[in-house]
């Protein structure tokens, strides 16, 4: 009977311990995007602004590579590279209303404009530090965008972010304590049994 209370006092006692680590794994999608809003004009390149949001990232590099975007961490690596549209042309369908009243459709009609904001949508990467915007054709750079600042403003807002947590230190050191806990409980049970 008192090894049946030591073994549920034990589980009990390792349940208690590990129960914040349970209650800490929650199921909160966390997902981030990384939004840079640009613009287009006699072929320069301007920032707009910047932001994370949270939501879940696009696709990316699904788009003609009219233009490529290298996204570069701090270790000045490439994390990503993808192609993107050039936002100056737009596609779509026209319908023609003439004097007499007929209409005329028609369909996959292009038209470029110069003056064009755009949007580039990126995953949120944790060692993000660029976004570098290139043509295509040329290879020349057309802006260069530092997106480090948002990430550490980011993380500093929300400390409790998984993606800004240091995920090595916290469970090593909470597994170590369990560790811990569990050698001095069967220590002491051990101690208790050769005492009869």
């Amino acid at each position: 009977m008192k090894r049946k209370t030591m073994i549920v006092f034990l589980v009990s006692i390792i349940l208690l311990i590990s129960s914040p680590m349970l209650i800490s794994a929650k199921s909160k999608d966390t997902s981030k995007i990384i939004i840079v809003n640009l613009n287009i004009k006699n072929d320069n390149v301007t920032l707009l602004d910047k932001n994370i949001n949270f939501s879940h990232p696009p696709n990316i590099g699904l788009q003609p590579n009219f233009f490529i975007v290298k996204l570069i961490a701090t270790d000045k690596k490439i994390i990503k590279e993808f192609g993107i549209w050039d936002p100056r042309l737009s596609i779509g369908d026209e319908i023609i209303y003439y004097e007499n009243g007929t209409m005329e459709f028609l369909g996959g009609i292009a038209s470029y404009i110069d003056d064009v904001n755009f949007t580039v949508t990126i995953p949120f990467y944790k060692n993000i530090e660029m976004l570098n915007l290139y043509e295509n054709e040329t290879g020349e750079e057309l802006i260069s965008v530092y997106l480090r600042d948002i990430v550490l403003d980011f993380c500093e807002q929300n400390p409790n972010d998984p993606d800004c947590v240091c995920k090595e230190e916290t469970p090593i050191l909470y597994i170590l304590f369990i560790i811990f806990i569990v050698l001095i409980l069967i220590t002491l049970y051990v101690i208790k049994i050769r005492k009869r």
